[in-house]
């Protein structure tokens, strides 16, 4: 018998509504620890025995916990109590500390390319996208950013490298690097792509922040101030190197590339 199929002839595959309908009730992260990269995993009953894809017998586990389970280090019956109270769900969020390398990250939001680049967003004087210096020597530069939808609620967060995603959320996905933040079916309000050593891809985002709106994706990128003063970005590639702001937005203006050695 396939390793994908079990003997009553169910597939592993399991159905992309029913996934959304587990990442939900697991509030987006392992059950027992909160991590945010998961797989999924039947524990009533064992995938072996399931006929069906049951979300209440699916639960998110982590690789390392779901490792523990699968080499008898640790059962079912601990899966299926995390899975009544699943960690998410009481710290209200899910998280992954992204383990990046030492070099500077460069930022790439839409189509606009940002190399040692300190604030990429700051919005009427504070600063919501940043770059802070390493902590210790031979250890990672610290992002740190806050990223809004139009009602000024926070979708989702990074504090020094740690990425978290809030569980009010319709739905968050955390794979191949990137994590995608949907308000609704088909609606993407965010989607961040991380490429190691140090690359992180804003594909896409639209973003609320004090009356600032900030939208991009792969055709391009604009950001409009509070008096709906605008800058655009077109398809055409954008860089900014060693600039101390990607984007300054105040109430009445939009700069592109305050103080910056080169851009173009």
């Amino acid at each position: 018998m396939s390793e994908t199929i079990n003997e009553h002839g169910l597939k592993r595959y399991i159905d992309e509504s029913i996934k959304r309908a587990i990442r939900k009730r697991c509030g987006f992260g392992c059950v027992i620890c909160g991590n945010a990269i998961v797989q999924y995993h039947h524990f009533a009953p064992p995938f072996k025995d399931a006929k069906e894809h049951n979300p209440e017998g699916i639960a998110l586990l982590c690789g390392s916990c779901h490792n523990e389970v699968s080499t008898g280090f640790a059962s079912n019956i601990k899966v299926s109590h995390a899975s009544k109270n699943p960690f998410c769900l009481r710290k209200g969020f899910t998280s992954h500390k992204l383990k990046m390398d030492n070099d500077y990250p460069v930022i790439v939001v839409g189509t606009a390319r940002w190399e040692k680049t300190v604030t990429i967003f700051e919005v009427l004087g504070e600063p919501i996208l940043q770059i802070e210096p390493p902590e210790q020597p031979n250890t990672p530069y610290l992002i740190t950013g806050l990223f809004c939808v139009q009602e000024g609620n926070e979708l989702f967060r990074i504090v020094k490298n740690e990425w978290i995603g809030l569980i009010k959320n319709w739905d968050i996905t955390f794979s191949g690097g990137r994590v995608t933040i949907r308000r609704k079916l088909h609606d993407i309000a965010l989607e961040l792509q991380y490429t190691p050593p140090s690359n992180i891809n804003i594909t896409k985002i639209d973003m609320y922040y004090k009356g600032a709106r900030i939208f991009g994706d792969k055709n391009g990128f604009k950001v409009t101030a509070p008096n709906k003063s605008t800058i655009s970005i077109g398809s055409s590639n954008f860089k900014g190197i060693s600039c101390h702001t990607a984007f300054l937005i105040d109430h009445t203006s939009v700069i592109a590339g305050y103080m910056c050695e080169y851009t173009g």
